[in-house]
């Protein structure tokens, strides 16, 4: 089952941040289906946010999803900027945050969220919190 995500923005030019999908383990990586789905076909990080959109992202936070989401931070060139990647999911008050350092890893925080809140400010807002 799971509960669908949504895409709601970035910051720190994720549009710049390109992907070496050779640089990466497939058996990780393909643990989540967007991820097989999209590889070798998007280029950068944006897009790939994109591609999550109306996915069940966080229906299905496993251990693999977490691997998946490491392999995949391995093999993001670095480019002199820590891209995040923002999302809500149906039902939730909560936003969720992945700050990706390329070549390495990622790390994943959450803020609370209401309905009706400017997009825009969200990211900046305080109240975030490291899970």
């Amino acid at each position: 089952m799971g509960t669908y995500s949504f895409y709601l923005t970035s910051r720190n030019n994720a549009a710049g941040c390109k992907i070496n999908w050779q640089a990466m383990n497939t058996d990780k990586l393909f643990k989540f289906r967007p991820l097989k789905k999209s590889y070798t076909i998007i280029s950068n990080l944006e897009e790939l946010a994109e591609e999550f959109d109306e996915t069940k992202l966080f229906g299905y936070h496993t251990e693999e999803l977490m691997d998946a989401l490491n392999e995949l931070a391995k093999g993001l060139e670095p480019y002199g900027c820590f891209p995040r990647l923002y999302f809500k999911w149906e039902g939730a008050k909560s936003m969720i945050c992945y700050e990706f350092i390329p070549g390495s890893h990622f790390n994943v925080s959450v803020c609370d969220y209401k309905e009706g809140e400017k997009l825009c400010d969200l990211p900046e807002k305080e109240g975030w919190y490291s899970v």
